[in-house]
C-alpha cells in the first residue's frame, strides 16, 4: 500500500482517481489546489504526490516546495494539455524541475496504478 496525496483542481477527476486507487488497496488523501496540497503534504508525509499542473497556486510551485523539502519524494504531474504547446512545455518544465513522471490528461485511471505500481516495484 503507498500512501498517496493527489492535488487537481477538478473535483470529478479527484473523485475518480482516488476511488480507484483506494480500491487499489492504496491511502489517498486529496487537496484542491497547491496550497492545499503543500499544507497536506507537510501534515500527512505521503509516499508519493501526484499534482495537477495548471491550477490556482500551481502544481510548479507545488513541486519545487516538495522537491527543496525532500528531492526523495517521488512526485508525478499532470496537465490537460495534450496536443497544444503550452500543456507540453509545461510538463517539459516539471521533468526539469524534478517531476519523476508526468501524465497527459485525461489520464486513465489504470495507467496512474501502472506507473505507481511500477514505480513502488519491489
Amino acid at each position: 500500500m503507498v500512501k498517496l496525496l493527489l492535488v487537481d483542481d477538478n473535483a470529478i477527476d479527484l473523485e475518480i482517481y482516488s476511488h480507484f486507487l483506494k480500491a487499489a488497496g492504496h491511502e489517498v488523501f486529496t487537496a484542491n489546489d497547491g496550497l492545499d496540497g503543500y499544507s497536506k503534504y507537510r501534515q500527512l508525509s505521503p509516499d508519493m504526490v501526484i499534482t495537477d499542473i495548471v491550477m490556482k497556486n500551481n502544481g510548479l510551485e507545488l513541486l519545487d516546495k516538495i522537491k527543496k523539502d525532500n528531492e526523495a519524494i517521488p512526485v508525478f504531474t499532470m496537465s490537460g494539455g495534450v496536443g497544444n504547446d503550452q500543456g507540453d512545455t509545461l510538463l517539459e518544465v516539471s521533468k526539469e524541475m524534478g517531476a519523476d513522471f508526468n501524465f497527459h490528461k485525461p489520464v486513465a485511471a489504470t495507467t496512474m496504478l501502472d506507473k505507481i505500481n511500477h514505480f513502488f516495484k519491489a
